[in-house]
């Protein structure tokens, strides 16, 4: 063979495929794409949860800072301590025997709770006082309810509050909403905060 037919030959052998250009190349790089674009998403959406969430505390803080600053500047406060001290005065007249034994009896107190309504019922400014005061915590409850208001907020400042009126005046409200064939608004905020239920006479405002 001569060295012309020699180049001939050569010149006729096709030059390799690069890589880049096969078929699995192009369907590996389409996969990689498909990863990151799908991390990104996934990026995406948990900066717009976060961004939201605080949106949404912040949201939720306004709201329960409004209510305090309610209960402060408009009176409920006031009439919380009016509620306070017609009850701490009630309690405190009590003999040291009836004490023992309304801790002890559940007769004499359903009696003691009864005498107690009583005489705090029939006093128009008494009256006025728990209905402000039942009121405030309607809306907190509902507030708290519609998930529009921090629960961390609330239990901060209205835990002790809310739990020391729902023990003193329970029963009352358990009563009322059993003859109106309901249930009472305020019975769910302990259920909310889990709150153990005590006496009104082992609060410390009642002694």
């Amino acid at each position: 063979m001569s060295d012309a037919e020699g180049d001939n030959s050569a010149s006729t052998v096709s030059a390799p495929k690069s890589s880049w250009s096969s078929p699995e190349t192009w369907s590996l790089l389409a996969n990689v794409v498909t990863v990151f674009g799908l991390v990104f998403a996934l990026a995406a959406a948990v900066f717009a949860w976060f961004e939201y969430s605080d949106r949404r505390n912040m949201a939720q803080d306004e709201q329960t800072i409004g209510l305090i600053d309610a209960w402060e500047e408009r009176g409920y406060r006031v009439a919380y301590g009016h509620i306070r001290n017609v009850t701490r005065n009630f309690y405190s007249a009590l003999p040291e025997a009836d004490w023992r034994s309304v801790q002890t009896n559940q007769t004499a107190r359903e009696n003691m709770e009864s005498r107690f309504y009583r005489g705090f019922f029939g006093e128009d400014a008494n009256v006025k006082a728990f209905e402000q005061v039942r009121y405030f915590f309607n809306r907190l409850q509902l507030c708290l309810q519609a998930g529009l208001c921090s629960q961390e907020l609330a239990r901060t400042f209205f835990d002790d509050t809310a739990g020391t009126f729902l023990d003193c005046f329970g029963g009352y409200l358990d009563a009322e909403a059993a003859l109106a064939g309901r249930e009472d608004v305020l019975a769910k905020y302990r259920e909310l905060f889990s709150q153990p239920k005590k006496l009104c006479m082992q609060h410390s405002f009642a002694k």
